[in-house]
């Protein structure tokens, strides 16, 4: 059954059997609100839904909407992180901090919680060494250090065996500074050109003819395996050929399925590079999109890379490029989240009035909310390795100061957006 979820001013769409309950519904639509089911009432046809009622049991309205509010009568802790949706990372990684008196400040509040630590349980996946291991199969290495791109950086160097075939790869600290980044130049054009495909316009499988979204439907058993709670379903203009798009986390999927949108694409490319030795951050831009930050050991600074777009070192091109109104954007490593915004944009105090009017959270809190996760993140962390995190830290909270004033503009980041309009 088609029919769509009201939350405010946004529409959900979904395609679910007619026999899913409520109570699932609702479990689904947790995905995309970050809105425990607990705390949520449905509403159709100005009746209230059960938990027990089937959706072929809805009294739809012409229009086929159900409304979605929230109740603000559920205990807080609950609120925070109801049972059967909290994983045991989110448990152990659990801060206390104040959310508030106002409900809707709470409720923003919750969410920010639970995309933060979303965020951090994809990053940890980074360091498994199956993964680095497989990622290191799966990359041409020898093309890569041979490549036009490689070869122009500064007195690259690489090792060589007899036969001039690269030897495996197993950390970046194989090649000289210049080396390195030239390498990580490289894997990136070779990411985006040769490997990842980004899903946008697709034709049926069955007779080529297009395909339009439907909206989103449950997500099976080996969907959930991978990281999928999110599942897009389309449909064949002309067959009715039913196609899913499972928005899988898992890095070690991805390296089978080669397709997404921004999220697949700099979740591959975050876990290869960590897979080469280099310090590597996701970042997440609340306005919706997603990419890397590199640190260069040569300049001592977090680095821009957008692998959707091929292009690093060019962090105002979201707000000048794109047009962007951005709010948040935070940089999720294995030891630290980091608010990187002032990076990005020219006009931070106007990012701040919009941070505000949308997510009606302090500054303060936010910062506080940061320092207590790292904090714990940190909890047994070698001594020297705190210390060059710090050091780290310190140097980029001085690099941001700096950039609170004008800067001169790359003529790159003028450029406006090419994901997602590639010919396919």
């Amino acid at each position: 059954m088609e029919f769509s979820v009201k939350y405010k001013e946004r529409k959900i769409p979904f395609v679910l059997k007619p026999e899913t309950s409520v109570l699932e519904l609702k479990k689904i639509l947790f995905s995309y609100s970050n809105i425990p089911h607990q705390l949520q009432i449905l509403v159709s046809n100005e009746q209230p839904l059960s938990n027990e009622m089937g959706i072929c049991d809805i009294e739809f309205t012409k229009d086929k909407l159900v409304h979605l509010t929230i109740d603000s009568n559920v205990d807080e802790v609950l609120s925070k992180f109801p049972e059967g949706e909290v994983t045991n990372y989110q448990k152990k990684m659990m801060v206390d901090i104040d959310l508030g008196n106002n409900f809707e400040n709470r409720i923003s509040a919750i969410k920010m919680m639970r995309r933060i630590y979303g965020y951090l349980y994809r990053v940890g996946q980074y360091q498994e060494q199956r993964l680095h291991e497989l990622i290191q199969k799966t990359i041409p290495i020898a093309d890569l250090v041979n490549s036009e791109m490689f070869l122009e950086s500064e007195k690259a160097q690489i090792y060589l065996d007899s036969t001039e075939q690269a030897k495996p790869l197993l950390r970046c600290d194989q090649f000289n500074k210049a080396g390195r980044w030239g390498f990580l130049l490289s894997l990136m054009h070779w990411f985006k050109t040769k490997f990842f495909k980004w899903f946008g316009k697709i034709e049926c499988p069955k007779c080529n003819a297009p395909m339009e979204r439907q909206g989103y439907t449950a997500a099976f058993e080996e969907d959930l395996k991978y990281g999928a709670p999110r599942v897009e379903q389309f449909c064949c203009t002309s067959c009715k050929h039913l196609l899913r798009f499972p928005r899988y986390n898992s890095v070690e999927r991805l390296l089978q399925s080669r397709i997404g949108r921004c999220g697949e694409w700099a979740n591959v490319f975050a876990g290869m590079t960590t897979a080469f030795g280099y310090d590597t951050r996701l970042v997440l831009d609340l306005t919706d999109h997603v990419w890397v930050e590199v640190f260069n050991e040569s300049t001592q600074k977090w680095i821009h890379f957008d692998p959707c777009e091929d292009i690093s070192d060019k962090p105002l091109t979201y707000e000048v490029g794109w047009g962007k109104k951005l709010t948040y954007i935070i940089a999720f490593g294995p030891l630290e989240v980091v608010d990187v915004t002032p990076r990005y944009t020219q006009a931070l105090e106007q990012v701040y009035n919009r941070r505000f009017e949308e997510y009606q959270l302090e500054e303060n809190w936010f910062s506080s909310l940061l320092h207590k996760i790292n904090s714990k993140l940190q909890e047994k962390v070698d001594p020297q390795i705190l210390e060059l995190v710090g050091k780290r830290n310190k140097s980029e909270q001085n690099e941001f100061e700096l950039k609170i004033t004008k800067r001169d503009l790359k003529k790159e980041e003028t450029r406006s957006r090419i994901s997602g309009f590639e010919k396919k």
